[in-house]
């Protein structure tokens, strides 16, 4: 019996189409565009293996192809179809109120030039890793920090799959 199947190109180990649990449309796809790279789920997520995407490293198979716009837009395009061949979603939207932020940023509450903003948000403490814009994005939209990195790679993907909008 033929079984369809399609080289890793992080372990270049050979993988069924149905081990893969992708669809058949997914699997030509990925099979017949010449750019296209696929990466087992293994290669795919975070080891030790606990089973989550890893965004870092969709964000360093990107990185690696600047500067050439084109090939990183290739890229992009590449991890758009992975993120949609292992369902990774974002987390639910959740709205968030002052007592559900945990740790709030005393020193911007005490040095803040403008008190009115304080009335209208809180200070919140966040990782200082130099991601504090899609930290806050994060924590702002589903009550965590943890999807960071997820926001990075969706917003780098848009902005060179979607460049005019």
């Amino acid at each position: 019996m033929k079984q369809e199947s399609i080289q890793c190109d992080g372990r270049s180990m050979w993988l069924h189409q149905h081990c893969i649990h992708t669809s058949l449309t997914a699997y030509a796809e990925f099979s017949l565009t010449e750019h296209f790279n696929f990466f087992c789920l293994q290669c795919s997520t975070n080891r030790p293996t606990d089973g989550t995407y890893n965004f870092l490293a969709g964000l360093a198979r990107i990185a690696a192809r600047a500067p050439d716009v084109a090939s990183m837009q290739k890229q992009a395009e590449v991890e758009r179809n992975l993120l949609s061949i292992y369902s990774v979603s974002l987390p639910p939207v959740c709205v968030l109120s002052v007592g559900d932020v945990v740790m709030i940023d005393n020193m911007s509450v005490v040095f803040h030039y403008s008190p009115w903003i304080l009335q209208q948000s809180v200070s919140a403490t966040l990782s200082a890793d130099g991601n504090c814009f899609f930290r806050t994005v994060s924590l702002a939209l589903h009550g965590t920090e943890n999807a960071h990195t997820q926001l990075r790679l969706l917003s780098v993907i848009e902005a060179l799959l979607c460049p005019t909008l």
